[in-house]
């Protein structure tokens, strides 16, 4: 796993944002997302308002509503849709700090 595959999950992650099943269900839903690839010592922070992806940066930020932790290789298969969420975090693969109703929301980038 390198950088060029982690930064092509990030762009399915921002086509998944694009969708309007998304924006619909994501309504009202302003938050910052913080995903850190452990391993390659990468973190990227999406900023999302009103359910649509405004912006990302490669990065950290102090307190962000959501953090997901993990090995590049697990998270860019939860990304993928080749691993679910809930069986990254069952198996200690995926860390996940934030507010239960904020990471049900999110489910639907992460299948």
């Amino acid at each position: 796993m390198n950088r060029e595959e982690v930064e092509k999950a990030v762009e399915l992650i921002k086509q998944k944002f694009a969708s309007e099943d998304v924006k619909k269900a994501l309504k009202n839903f302003t938050r910052t997302l913080q995903m850190e690839f452990t391993d390659l010592g990468l973190s990227y922070v999406f900023y999302i308002e009103n359910g649509e992806l405004i912006e990302v940066k490669e990065g950290k930020i102090e307190k962000p509503d959501i953090l997901v932790k993990g090995k590049a290789e697990d998270l860019v298969k939860v990304i993928r849709g080749e691993m679910s969420g809930v069986k990254a975090y069952s198996l200690g693969k995926m860390k996940v700090k934030g507010k239960m109703s904020d990471l049900l929301k999110l489910r639907r980038i992460f299948k």
